[in-house]
């Protein structure tokens, strides 16, 4: 997460949306000039803005973290702040997200296991769908006590273009070429597509656990080609 006092903004991170690879063009209006954008980030707080720690560059006791909640980034800046500053996060496509988040949990040997042997993929998938995982439904980010606030989208399917527009909103002047992938690659069995991964039950579930998001970021409930 990153908060900008120059440019005014908050960036809350959710998962498996791209999260890191924005925050990572964003982080340029939160630090000092010229501050070195890599994957693992201290938690800084200086008069630019702040930026929650992320991964192995945290410590257990910092106030913020790179997925801290909207009600944790409001306490920490100050509700009038909060208010104020426009708030930003990143969204996709449930189904998308779902399969993002199974290759993202599985351990390194099952996706070495699975990078070929796409039926293997598809039962270890459903299976573990239908196990109940904690999925990354985020709603704490895009809630605060329960309310909805009013924030800019940027939409995984459409990151470019989104940011672009957010760029020219903001006064950003950003270059997109620019940003890191550092992420990338989680995912093994690339050949299968999302309607080969889901059977009916599978697609009920995520359509269940991400009801918020189909009707609050308007997704079709039927899984994508």
């Amino acid at each position: 997460m990153l908060i900008s006092h120059q440019k005014k903004f908050i960036f809350i991170k959710t998962r498996k949306t791209a999260g890191t690879s924005i925050e990572g063009v964003l982080q340029q209006f939160a630090t000092p000039p010229n501050h070195p954008v890599t994957h693992a980030q201290p938690f800084m707080d200086t008069e630019h803005g702040v930026v929650g720690a992320r991964g192995l560059g945290g410590q257990t006791d910092d106030p913020l973290w790179a997925h801290s909640s909207a009600s944790e980034i409001e306490k920490y800046l100050g509700k009038e702040q909060f208010r104020t500053y426009t708030k930003i996060y990143s969204v996709r496509n449930p189904f998308d997200k779902v399969v993002s988040w199974f290759w993202h949990v599985a351990p390194h040997s099952l996706r070495d296991d699975l990078a070929n042997n796409p039926e293997k993929t598809k039962w270890y998938f459903r299976n573990w769908l239908l196990m109940r995982p904690i999925l990354p439904r985020d709603r704490k980010l895009y809630k605060i006590n329960g309310k909805v606030f009013e924030a800019k989208i940027i939409r995984y399917e459409n990151l470019n273009q989104d940011l672009e527009s957010l760029s020219f909103d903001l006064g950003l002047g950003l270059s997109t070429e620019a940003m890191p992938e550092w992420k990338r690659g989680s995912r093994k069995n690339k050949g299968l597509s999302l309607t080969q991964l889901y059977d009916k039950s599978t697609a009920d579930a995520v359509r269940r656990a991400f009801s918020f998001d189909f009707s609050q970021f308007g997704y079709d409930k039927k899984v994508p080609e």
